[in-house]
């Protein structure tokens, strides 16, 4: 009995769905076994807007690409892109991080950086990165470092709730003005004063305590705003009192 011609087109389509894909599976099968789908590349990308100091975040790239090398070879099919991301997101450094395959041979990796909110001072020529969450990281040396606030005193180098606090009060300034957290210089913690912060500009010292930091912050940016329309100069201004601010000015011209 002949087919009819719609049954013959409904025959080859059915064969083509049956042995296409299988033909195409074997294929990339055996240029996986010759090993066309080994990675060759592996592309490391900052991905993340705000800048970030080259001098600080290019030797984790470096030490970022050298641990990856280990992938080098290995099958862009095979590779257990989980853990992968595992090993990844051990680094203290990194705030997220996003893996991709490039056919045939490359194997992406985008990673955001935390934030480096503090420098810790921890030697002389020595100093250690405070992240965002106050973590630290190993020590780097000042060539090394990114422009941001010191963090002074050896209290903070063994208590990471109080680094956590140090950096809410760096949260807690103005955006704008006198008092916002490009002008401080550093910060600082005593038992009886509670944290202080240096202004560098200014060169005043502005004693801040333990809380209500932008309270006392906006109080001061009024204060400071007043005293260089009077061209007055400060060099302890306390902010560590209910309703008040005090100033201590300084006695040089």
């Amino acid at each position: 009995m002949a087919l009819t011609p719609v049954k013959r087109t409904v025959l080859k389509i059915f064969f083509f769905i049956l042995f296409i894909p299988g033909g195409l599976f074997a294929l990339i099968f055996q240029l996986n076994k010759q090993g066309f789908f080994n990675v060759q590349q592996i592309s490391i990308e900052l991905d993340q807007d705000e800048k970030v100091a080259k001098n600080y975040i290019a030797p984790l790239l470096s030490e970022l690409s050298d641990s990856l090398q280990e992938y080098k070879g290995e099958s862009l099919i095979d590779i257990n892109l989980r853990k992968v991301f595992q090993k990844l997101d051990k680094l203290a450094w990194i705030d997220q991080v996003n893996l991709s395959r490039e056919w045939p041979s490359t194997l992406k990796v985008k990673v955001v950086a935390k934030e480096v909110k503090f420098l810790q001072v921890v030697a002389a020529g020595k100093i250690r990165p405070i992240l965002q969450d106050g973590k630290e990281l190993a020590e780097i040396p000042l060539k090394q470092a990114p422009d941001v606030t010191l963090l002074r005193g050896e209290k903070f180098q063994n208590d990471r709730e109080l680094r956590k606090k140090a950096i809410q009060l760096l949260n807690e300034l103005p955006s704008t003005g006198p008092m916002s957290a490009k002008n401080i210089s550093e910060v600082g913690y005593d038992n009886k004063n509670g944290f202080w912060v240096s202004l560098i500009e200014k060169d005043v010292q502005v004693k801040m305590g333990d809380d209500q930091f932008a309270l006392k912050s906006a109080r001061v940016s009024q204060v400071l705003d007043y005293m260089e329309s009077k061209e007055f100069k400060a060099r302890v201004i306390d902010a560590n009192l209910s309703q008040k601010v005090l100033v201590r000015l300084r006695k040089d011209p």
